[in-house]
């Protein structure tokens, strides 16, 4: 190789390195758009997305977005004023909504271009949702008009009357993605939902305080959670028909003022919450200091802390969290995002030391992602003195392997040799983590250890083998009383699953455990044991027909009136007679169940939101092509040249 080859090549390979690294400085500076943003930027999540708005002083509005926080890009057109609010829909990626001062705008183009809406110019929009099973549909609230429908792209535009919300400030709109009729309102007057797409609505007694914060995702529509600037949570079961308050664990001091400013659920883990606190300062006009960052793995029944803030940080108002296996959330604020995860090495050797109080953080920690190598450290800890730390090893454990760590667990409890303490630890651990192979011990303890009947019935009903139904079921049709109680609570507990195993007790040859089957089925109120049910109405024995009866009752079936009122009037037994005449009572005060709500298909071959991401959204990067196609055509040149030396004379 001659020395001017090795030359070109070395300059080519100079040229080509410039050249990649001006482009990645390029790509790095938009991936870093958050820096550039003005302190005063919206943030917003939408359907997993991100965004940033950067308003220009020729009052134009760049709309940045991002999947995690970390890289961003912008979309290719500008929307008209200093843009608010902006709302997107995975069922019609093209189509986003963004509003200004100016108005409402609509782009069906994924951001390139922009068009006004039928809102009035000028109004003053408070909140952006889109219909998720209609993506044509949009609700749009507004500081002086209140709520508007808006359907054909934004160009046709219906006001809703909404009688309930006069004067309330609507600061955002969520919709219900299993069930769009269901709407949800967080206003300067609390937390409203309504069940009629928008036409009225009603406010949750439950539900107190001024609401901050508010998560749902599609994985389990029925499972809500609301923060609020008084430090509480609330939580709902059933899409935010009935509320329930819980905020132990969140850093709560006496004397504190505490806000939760946001929540997010994890999308793949429903019940993985994450919250973020504050402290609310300041006598007149107050304001936020950061406070920490928490996670919860069981819908909030226990938090461990992912970090503690500098108070002198902006508070954090975005929480984004990442696909992992342990806890890791993107906390975003007006001063960028950060990363934060548990610790799990540091909670390891925490658990081993000898203050208390660590001992707890470490063990809630572990409780919600200790790894197979930590099992020896939480098998030394299982019988830790602090009960606390003791019943979270238990959880801990459970996450492990069943097949690693089952077989010792149940040797210990054979072994008999721990206090009923330990021993309810040893239970919850195989609950957790749903061994099977342990359906045999905790038989045995649910039908000879009284006081610790029920936790062996939990367990039973969370590991949910065929095996472990049928152990309840026998227990329920016991004749001691603790094993009946326990399995019958259990059984309730665990709701719809519980259901096939009743129903086969429903048909078996002994009356007593047919008659507390039926009872049980009425208690959970499934439709499933309709039919089940009804036939029983008819079993040879009264106590059945009595206990079939109420559960007819308790599910409100009108279509078995008629039954009923046979039944009252001509059984052979007072019992039958008069379970049959309550259960009429019951149904016929109950309102007659709503008409189901139809619900138009998603638009079919949508692409996935992400795709506002990709280049053909956001339109060609020119100036990173650029840079690449003359570095090539450099390259190309310098290699192609002839050699300087054959132009120079040669020596004599």
């Amino acid at each position: 190789m001659t020395r001017s080859l090795v030359t070109r090549i070395v300059l080519v390979a100079a040229i080509v390195a410039l050249g990649l690294g001006l482009s990645l400085w390029l790509d790095g500076s938009r991936s870093r758009a958050l820096a550039i943003l003005p302190p005063d930027s919206v943030l917003g999540v939408d359907q997993s997305l991100v965004y940033a708005l950067r308003s220009s002083s020729e009052a134009t509005t760049t709309i940045y977005v991002s999947v995690d926080g970390s890289t961003w890009r912008p979309l290719s057109g500008l929307v008209p004023g200093h843009a608010t609010h902006i709302a997107a829909t995975p069922a019609s990626p093209a189509l986003v909504y963004a509003a200004s001062e100016q108005g409402l705008f609509v782009s069906t183009d994924a951001g390139r271009t922009w068009r006004a809406t039928a809102l009035a110019p000028q109004t003053t929009v408070t909140a952006i949702a889109l219909d998720p099973l209609v993506p044509d549909l949009a609700y749009v609230a507004t500081s002086e008009d209140g709520l508007f429908k808006l359907t054909d792209g934004g160009q046709s535009l219906r006001p809703l009357e909404a009688p309930a919300l006069p004067g309330a400030q609507v600061v955002r709109l969520m919709i219900n993605p299993a069930e769009s009729q269901i709407i949800y309102a967080l206003t300067n007057r609390g937390f409203f939902r309504s069940t009629t797409a928008g036409e009225t609505w009603s406010q949750p007694g439950e539900l107190f305080g001024t609401v901050a914060t508010f998560s749902l995702v599609p994985a389990d529509p029925n499972l809500l959670f609301v923060g609020t600037h008084e430090a509480d949570l609330f939580r709902s079961t059933d899409a935010g028909a009935t509320w329930e308050r819980f905020n132990n664990g969140l850093g709560f001091e006496p004397g504190a003022s505490l806000a939760i400013t946001a929540l997010a659920q994890d999308p793949a883990r429903p019940r993985r919450l994450y919250a973020a606190t504050a402290y609310v300062l300041g006598s007149g006009e107050r304001y936020l200091a950061a406070a920490g960052i928490f996670v919860s793995d069981d819908a909030g029944d226990r938090w461990a802390r992912l970090a503690q803030l500098d108070p002198a940080a902006a508070a954090v108002t975005l929480l984004i969290p990442l696909p992992d296996e342990i806890p890791a959330v993107r906390a975003g604020s007006t001063a960028g995002f950060a990363t934060y995860t548990l610790d799990l090495a540091a909670a390891g050797r925490a658990l081993t030391g000898a203050d208390p109080d660590e001992r707890l953080v470490a063990a809630r920690v572990l409780s919600l992602a200790a790894t197979a190598d930590q099992a020896e450290t939480l098998m030394a800890h299982i019988d830790d003195s602090d009960p606390r730390v003791g019943i979270l090893v238990a959880h801990a454990l459970g996450r492990l392997p069943a097949e690693a760590v089952a077989p010792r667990l149940i040797a210990r409890l054979a072994g008999n040799n721990d206090t009923a303490s330990v021993r309810l630890r040893l239970i919850v651990a195989l609950g957790t983590m749903r061994a099977t192979v342990a359906v045999p011990a905790l038989r045995t303890i649910l039908l000879t250890e009284p006081a610790l009947a029920r936790p062996a019935a939990d367990a039973l009903a969370e590991i949910g083998s065929q095996a472990a139904w049928h152990t309840l079921i026998e227990a329920l049709g016991a004749a001691e009383e603790p094993p009946q109680l326990a399995a019958g609570a259990a059984l309730l507990a665990a709701g719809e699953p519980a259901v096939p195993a009743l129903l086969v007790a429903l048909e078996d040859p002994d009356p007593t455990l047919r008659a507390r089957a039926a009872e049980a089925l009425g208690w959970l109120r499934t439709g499933t044991s309709r039919s089940a049910l009804f036939a029983a109405l008819s079993d040879p024995s009264p106590a059945v027909r009595a206990a079939s009866a109420s559960a007819v009752g308790r599910l409100q079936e009108r279509a078995a009136l008629g039954q009923l009122e046979v039944l009252s009037e001509n059984d052979v037994s007072p019992e039958v007679r008069a379970a049959a005449t309550r259960a009429m009572a019951s149904i016929q005060r109950a309102e007659p169940p709503p008409a189901p709500a139809l619900h138009l298909p998603p638009a079919p071959g949508g692409r996935p939101l992400r795709a506002l991401l990709s280049n053909d959204e956001v339109g060609f990067d020119w100036s990173r092509a650029f840079i690449l196609m003359l570095t090539a055509a450099v390259a190309v040149l310098v290699l192609a040249a002839p050699p300087l030396c054959r132009h120079l004379p040669t020596g004599t």
